[in-house]
């Protein structure tokens, strides 16, 4: 058992992130738990900071993340998991206003002969 320092729950060891290795080979872990690593995680991510740094990143890596992602497509693509994460996203919300969205912006005007 170990005590969370942000939330001062204890608890197994097993709900702690491992951290690395000292020089002796001994192992240690986090001091807080990963229920509370995780909130911390997405609190940092709405901050402006946050924001602003991936949107650096992405433009001064644009065509190394390209490139990730259409080898990660073709290597992936022929999967299960592949094929029903790209069903379940073509089910949400989301995917079905941007096809809309998309269809208002790309469509061609009918041509009578």
């Amino acid at each position: 058992m170990k005590k969370c320092k942000q939330c001062d729950q204890e608890k197994s060891i097993d709900n702690f992130y491992k951290t690395i290795k000292k020089q002796d080979g001994t192992q240690s872990y986090d001091s807080t738990c990963k229920d509370c690593r995780i909130i911390n995680k997405k609190q940092y991510q709405k901050t402006d900071q946050y924001k602003k740094y991936t949107k650096t990143y992405r433009n001064k890596n644009k065509e190394n993340i390209n490139k990730n992602a259409k080898d990660y497509y073709i290597k992936n693509k022929d999967t299960e998991e592949y094929k029903k994460r790209k069903s379940d996203y073509q089910k949400t919300e989301k995917s079905k206003e941007y096809q809309k969205k998309y269809y208002q912006e790309h469509k061609k005007p009918l041509t009578t002969k």
